[in-house]
């Protein structure tokens, strides 16, 4: 997941025992750390891909929910959030630096190895197929969101009702309050040349998560290019600066925070009309190539 976690607990219990709790819950994230990472020989995630277009892999229960659930998800969202972009990635110089530009041809050619309805699941076997040969899946769109759910679900399953988690400061999920407070506190990001009107998200039992194209940038050829890749189009996107989702549920935040980047305003504010209990921030280039924003709803 290359990101730092932190929890913080308001709670009046013995202070032995939530410090045997947090350390059993990081204990638990390295854990998924190796069956998720793109990048760890011999992880789930790692077979899946080296055996793409071959065979089905057996996975263990926690990278076949997530891949599951990131498929039902690219299907709601018609494609706009894709795990499957990972040859993608790798063509824009994300996994391995490249100096050039890659050409249409190349764009045109890699476009043919993504796609979620080539992801084949077997719930009785718990096992993954990807259809093509040189696919690849990657849950970094993902993997932070239901890592702060499974956190969040655990710690109340131990009683705590009182918590932030805060995955890099991009996934965030409170529950209940803190001492002398109402609300946990969650910040919107710096971005240069724009300056938020109200820099503070008040949470209460609820969830946000930010994604924009400031993140990870690339450089090539004097030209900068985020790490958020439109699925439909192969290439970075550059029009939404910045997407924030505020909801119940850190997964399903995490993964929209993503896919709305890619779908642009409209097609966001769409998707909204059928979803309830969301709202979102985004900013954006405008007609004048101004920076500026909107709330939806």
């Amino acid at each position: 997941m290359g990101t730092v976690f932190e929890i913080i607990i308001s709670s009046e219990k013995d202070e032995y025992e939530l410090r045997v709790l947090t350390e059993m819950l990081f204990e638990n994230l390295d854990r998924y750390e190796k069956l998720m990472s793109l990048f760890i020989d011999g992880s789930d995630v790692d077979y899946i891909n080296k055996l793409s277009g071959k065979r089905a892999v057996r996975i263990s229960p926690e990278v076949y929910e997530i891949i599951k659930t990131a498929k039902d998800y690219s299907q709601a969202t018609a494609g706009y959030f894709d795990i499957t972009v990972g040859p993608l990635m790798k063509l824009w110089g994300f996994y391995r630096k490249r100096d050039s530009l890659p050409s249409e041809k190349e764009i045109r050619n890699v476009l043919a190895k993504i796609g979620y309805e080539n992801i084949v699941l077997n719930d009785e076997e718990m096992s993954v197929f990807l259809k093509k040969e040189g696919m690849m899946v990657d849950l970094g769109g993902i993997a932070k969101g239901w890592s702060v759910r499974k956190l969040s679900q655990d710690l109340r399953k131990y009683e705590i009702k009182n918590f932030l988690v805060n995955a890099g400061m991009s996934s965030v999920y409170a529950s209940g309050s803190p001492e002398r407070s109402e609300f946990w506190n969650a910040e919107m990001p710096e971005i240069k040349g724009f300056k938020f009107p109200n820099k503070t998200i008040t949470l209460k039992d609820n969830s946000v998560s930010v994604s924009g194209i400031y993140e990870k940038i690339v450089n090539l050829e004097n030209h900068k290019f985020s790490h958020i890749i439109n699925p439909k189009s192969g290439k970075p996107e550059s029009n939404v600066l910045m997407t924030a989702v505020i909801g119940e549920d850190p997964l399903e935040c995490e993964i929209l925070s993503t896919a709305f980047c890619a779908m642009g305003i409209e097609k966001a504010a769409e998707f909204l009309n059928k979803k309830k209990g969301l709202s979102v921030i985004m900013v954006f280039f405008n007609d004048d190539n101004y920076l500026d924003m909107i709330k939806i709803p």
